[in-house]
């Protein structure tokens, strides 16, 4: 490991105690010019204390070590237990919010105050509350209670199931929230620079014509270029970096987004596999009406089946979705404000004259501080708090044959370990991951050379070169083939978890290197991380955050330009000779700033929503599957219980792909970028906003089936003084009061308490 050590001398240490210490370090460092922990020496030391006692100095872990201790909290975190009453707990809380609580649309506006004495205190009581008493009493008496309460008690539950250092995950993300600002900081510089350059040209004396132009051309540049070309690649790039640098921050774990969150259909789907379902409910309940008896099992069921159908998309696949785009965009709530500013601070350079020159990048060196600011925020109060919260609303995290069960009948049994450990990823296994990261791309890289020197070795044969040629190509292979050999066999080694084979992983090999350096494994990991298929992503948000903000006139103020840039808008007839745009050009240019400065300012987010498909659309390989088939024997290979694919590395997309076919995709993504937002707020306005919104209509269908189940004569048993709220969940929940209805969907009918004949 380099770098100086971490040597602490024993209280009372003197001296002659640190000379003694650091001889050995300072004779190896003779040699390699860096000071190292020497292994053969440092723990045997006993350096002499004012008692003249001898004590063995603590020492920076030497590279075994460092491995072992990697090992051990893996295992330990991997493998930690997980409180599945608690998790339990968790799924009972919200399902009874949702149930028996109305929504308040307005909450999510209100101000988080400072929790007064009595709140915490009720908190902890409830807390404490056996969770099947607290679900009793929420029946009983629903109006003491909020939705907001009940999701914060069920996800104190969930945090406490997930047997994680809270107050470690706290440290972790106040360190990582350094970071996160910082690709956004850089391109603010970027603005304010152009903005006081622009700012410094036009100060300029003379009246030439020549000079004239080159003024507006300056300005015009500093205006477009930094917004629209500079930034969006600057801030791409930063923002992987930052990234790989904030998950090695984050000691304490981070959350991640349950896969049916994260996989969630858009909103053009939802609406339309809405429109179906529905038109099956419709016809299921006409054939429940049109059954002679009115109690034809078969028809019940059918309609139990199509609502239950329904509500899974109109409900559940619609939330999880709104849960994704809030897992996207509430977090870019800060950056949103800064980007008020700085349309404020352009605005103010372009309409005030002398005083705006002054002013104007004035405000845009403000963001600089603020945009920091912004990102920290965005980590340390919003982004994994979130994340947390969207998993306990939105994650399913029972197992395949609880899916029908109701949520009063639920045991521990029917949650499912697996997913509840996937929710939350410890940073142990964030450097594991870091790892795979790395060697599956250096092996891709690897593996790419393989083909090339092979194909060059054929393409000389059949042109008949010179045999010396031909050898030494050969010898090329064979020393690359040997070298591919090794760190497949490394990734085996490090793939079965094993002290014993992890200890003779070779120091000088790639995963050595990660094992051994933590320092190390993060720059490999932000290196490949740069050549991971997909992460072109970031790069082409941001160009489209920057066509968006000059559509919007907020950051490119094109338009503005154009008003401020024309010279018979401008009047000199002022004292002092001084020329200023005339009174009907400045209100166009500030309502045009302005205007588009609060479009784009809200606009913002959305194009993120966008990011995550556009990731998966650019990290496609896309060959025909007799070659993707053929290639598996040479690109893939079995590690331990773990089959790696090196068909989805950047090594194997450059040998079966040109730079062309990659234009090719990234152009592909430009329409959706263009779009994302606009067409997601038309679709979420066509779901949920519009007069005849598809959520609302299929409400209304719920409601009126569970009217005809209750009409064809289904025996009914509801527990008295229940009032549940008038959403597709408590909907759902109405169809557990009808015995029939339990026997049709096979579960326990415990919660009812009767006797069904």
């Amino acid at each position: 490991m380099t770098g100086s050590p971490n040597l602490t001398l024993p209280p009372g240490a003197t001296a002659d105690a640190e000379l003694d210490v650091l001889a050995p370090l300072r004779a190896r460092s003779r040699d390699t010019g860096e000071i190292e922990p020497a292994e053969e020496t440092l723990p045997s030391i006993k350096p002499r204390t004012a008692a003249g006692a001898s004590k063995i100095l603590p020492t920076t872990p030497v590279p075994a070590a460092r491995r072992q201790t990697l090992l051990q909290d893996y295992h330990a975190q991997a493998h930690r237990p997980l409180d599945l009453e608690q998790a339990l707990a968790a799924i009972k809380l919200r399902h009874v919010a949702e149930v028996y609580c109305e929504k308040n649309e307005w909450s999510r506006l209100k101000p988080h105050l400072p929790l007064s004495h009595g709140t915490r205190q009720r908190f902890e009581e409830l807390a404490g509350m056996p969770v099947d008493a607290l679900v009793a009493d929420v029946q009983a008496h629903p109006a003491r209670y909020s939705r907001t309460l009940l999701t914060d008690l069920a996800q104190h539950h969930l945090v406490a199931a997930l047997n994680i250092d809270v107050e470690l995950f706290k440290k972790g993300i106040h360190q990582a929230a350094k970071y996160e600002g910082l690709h956004s900081v850089a391109g603010r510089v970027m603005t304010a620079a152009a903005a006081v350059a622009s700012a410094g040209i036009s100060d300029i004396a003379g009246a030439s014509h020549a000079l004239k132009v080159a003024k507006k051309a300056v300005k015009v540049i500093a205006h477009q270029l930094p917004s629209n070309v500079v930034n969006p690649m600057l801030t791409g790039k930063l923002r992987t970096a930052t990234d790989v640098k904030e998950s090695f921050k984050r000691v304490g774990g981070q959350p991640v987004v349950a896969s049916q969150i994260e996989n969630s259909p858009d909103m053009a789907s939802i609406v339309k596999t809405s429109k179906l379902r529905r038109r099956e409910l419709r016809d299921a309940v006409d054939r429940l009406k049109a059954a002679s008896s009115g109690r034809d099992p078969k028809a019940l069921g059918q309609v139990v089946d199509a609502i239950l159908a329904l509500h899974d998309v109109a409900d559940q696949a619609y939330r999880r979705r709104i849960g994704l785009n809030r897992t996207q965009t509430y977090s870019k709530g800060w950056g949103m404000a800064v980007n008020g500013v700085a349309a404020t601070g352009a605005v103010v350079t372009a309409t005030v004259p002398v005083v705006g020159q002054i002013a104007g990048p004035s405000i845009l060196a403000a963001t600089i501080a603020m945009q920091w600011g912004a990102g920290y925020l965005d980590e340390r109060r919003v982004k994994h708090w979130y994340n947390l919260r969207a998993n306990t609303k939105w994650a399913d995290f029972l197992t395949k044959d609880a899916a029908r069960i109701h949520f009063k009948d639920l045991q521990p049994g029917h949650v499912c370990e697996a997913a509840l450990r996937r929710s939350f990823m410890t940073q142990p296994e964030v450097q594991i991951g870091a790892i795979r990261e790395v060697y599956e791309d250096a092996l891709g890289e690897l593996m790419r050379m393989r083909v090339k020197l092979e194909d060059a070795i054929s393409a000389q044969q059949r042109a008949s070169k010179p045999a010396p040629e031909l050898d030494q190509k050969r010898e090329r292979l064979q020393k690359l083939q040997q070298k591919i050999n090794r760190t497949m066999q490394d990734a085996k080694d490090f793939e079965s978890f094993d002290g014993e084979r992890w200890d003779g992983i070779p120091a000088d090999s790639t995963i050595g290197r990660c094992l051994d350096d933590l320092e190390a494994l993060e720059r490999a990991n932000r290196n490949a991380r740069f050549r991971k298929p997909g992460e072109t992503a970031q790069i082409v948000q941001r160009y489209s955050q920057a066509f968006h903000g000059g559509v919007s006139t907020g950051v490119a103020l094109p338009i503005l330009d154009a008003i401020t840039l024309t010279d018979r808008l401008y009047e000199h007839d002022y004292p002092g000779n001084e020329t200023k745009l005339n009174p009907n050009a400045e209100i166009g240019a500030v309502a045009a700033g302005v205007t588009g400065g609060a479009v784009f300012t809200a606009a913002t987010g959305e194009v993120r929503v966008g990011k995550g498909a556009n990731k998966k659309l650019l990290s496609r390989t896309l060959v025909d599957a007799q070659r993707l088939k053929a290639d598996a024997d040479r690109w893939t290979f079995q590690a331990g219980q773990r089959r790696v694919d090196l068909r989805n590395t950047a090594g194997y997309r450059r040998t079966v792909h040109t730079t062309w076919d990659e234009m090719k995709w990234i152009a592909g993504t430009i329409p959706s970028c263009l779009l994302s937002g606009p067409a997601g707020l038309v679709h979420l306005t066509r779901a949920k906003w519009w007069p005849a919104g598809e959520i609302r209509k299929a409400t209304a269908q719920v409601r009126s089936a569970l009217d005809a189940i209750a009409t064809s004569g289904a025996v009914r048993v509801e527990s008295p003084g229940m009032r549940r709220a008038s959403n597709l969940s408590a909907m759902k929940d109405e169809l557990y009061d009808y015995p029939a209805v339990r026997n049709h969907l096979g579960v326990a009918q415990a919660s009812l308490n009767v006797e069904v004949t």
